[in-house]
């Protein structure tokens, strides 16, 4: 008989608190603390998984869209808004290293910074704001904040790099407060309150 299959979790995405938490974390003197929030805001506009992000290049910081290569060779598109080009523009003005544009994007005390170390500047990040922080739940947070928004499964299918819509679904931590507003909105009970309210 074979093994029954467990379900797996859904784990939540960012709140508002936490990300106004992390955000204040990167406030400071010095360059690491504008690497930090532009990291941020990249990972968060996105939906980057980390080993996508480490490969920017300084030339991508520039760009409102970029080509990402994601999971099996896949390209998609990925879109840099105002506000983050504006912090990733802080932060390398700030560098303290001589970066042309074939240079990486992530620069860390003692050179270029490998994926780990991308790991451990969201994990200390997230000790200093009190939110335990890694890049899958800021692209947690993009899936399921896009969703919030009003972005339609299929473009953010699209903006994931995911293949189908079983993987995505697994990024959408709706909160019971979302599901309450979806049934308030549209139990077919508010269609006869509004009928009876115009009667």
């Amino acid at each position: 008989m074979p093994k029954p299959k467990a379900h797996p979790r859904v784990k939540p995405a960012l709140s508002e608190g936490e990300l106004a938490a992390i955000l204040k974390a990167c406030e400071g003197k010095g360059w690491l603390h504008l690497r930090n929030r532009a990291l941020v805001l990249v990972l968060l506009d996105t939906g980057m998984r980390l080993s996508e992000a480490q490969r920017l290049t300084v030339a991508d910081a520039k760009r409102e869209r970029l080509v990402i290569l994601g999971k099996g060779e896949k390209e998609r598109m990925a879109f840099l808004s105002v506000e983050t080009r504006l912090a990733l523009k802080r932060y390398l003005k700030a560098c303290p290293y001589a970066l042309n544009d074939d240079a990486p994007l992530w620069w860390g005390r003692y050179g270029a910074l490998t994926l780990w170390g991308l790991k451990l500047a969201l994990k200390r990040l997230g000790q200093r704001a009190g939110v335990p922080l890694g890049a899958h739940k800021l692209r947690r947070s993009f899936a399921t904040w896009s969703l919030r928004n009003g972005c339609d499964l299929e473009r953010l299918r699209l903006l994931m790099g995911h293949s189908d819509y079983a993987t995505l679904r697994r990024y959408l931590a709706l909160l019971e407060s979302d599901l309450k507003q979806a049934h308030e909105r549209y139990s077919p009970l508010t269609t006869l309150r509004g009928r009876k309210r115009r009667e």
